[in-house]
């Protein structure tokens, strides 16, 4: 970072001298710091100079609501594991739905778990509809999909969203697999291409997703 723009956090003066809470935004802490280590430095700074307060360090997001639908493990980072917490640094409020919740990633020769069907994903949204959340994201972005009748689960979501709000932005990686070998039933490709992919505004495939969404080598 510019030292000019961001001093370093530590030799700041605060502002006063006790501090009941240090609300930090966002923008800075994407800026400056990275991950939990950033949230352990800032306390540590604020608490160093107020040894007789208690702090709390609230997060307030700012720039939207995202609705992330795809995978999760319990060990590593892929997916929603990996996504949501960087979205929340950089001020977004997350809403992860999980396609499938594994053990660990699928690349290991041993792993564990379970898909989520289609059903489960249109019983989520129902809780969410219940409640007025679906009108309110700003964001849909979808991953690994796991099974065929969770990837039509999502085509349907999607719509239904996008009725109520017609700006959401919808952000799709086609995942189906890579180095020319298929992760997932061959029918997700025409799903993500004539179902998704002409609602997003931005797709992300790697070059062999590409040939097969697009046809051409």
């Amino acid at each position: 970072p510019n030292p000019t723009r961001h001093p370093p956090f530590g030799q700041r003066p605060l502002p006063q001298e006790k501090i009941d809470y240090a609300v930090v935004a966002m923008d800075y802490v994407a800026t400056v710091f990275a991950g939990a280590a950033a949230i352990r430095a800032i306390y540590s700074v604020v608490r160093s100079q107020n040894k007789s307060t208690e702090v709390e360090i609230r997060i307030t997001p700012t720039k939207g609501r995202v609705l992330s639908i795809s995978s999760s493990v319990v060990y590593g980072y892929v997916g929603n594991k990996a996504s949501t917490f960087p979205m929340q640094v950089m001020g977004f409020d997350v809403d992860p739905i999980n396609s499938v919740q594994l053990s660990n990633h699928t690349g290991y020769k041993n792993f564990k778990g379970e898909k989520l069907e289609g059903k489960k994903l249109e019983e989520l949204y129902i809780g969410l509809e219940q409640l007025n959340l679906d009108s309110t994201y700003t964001h849909i972005m979808t991953g690994y999909l796991g099974k065929e009748s969770f990837g039509d689960e999502v085509a349907s979501l999607l719509l239904k969203i996008k009725k109520k709000n017609p700006s959401v932005t919808f952000i799709c990686d086609p995942v189906l697999g890579d180095d020319g070998k298929l992760y997932v039933p061959e029918c997700f490709v025409s799903l993500y291409r004539d179902k998704l992919i002409p609602h997003a505004a931005l797709v992300t495939p790697n070059q062999s997703e590409a040939e097969w969404l697009s046809d051409i080598k």
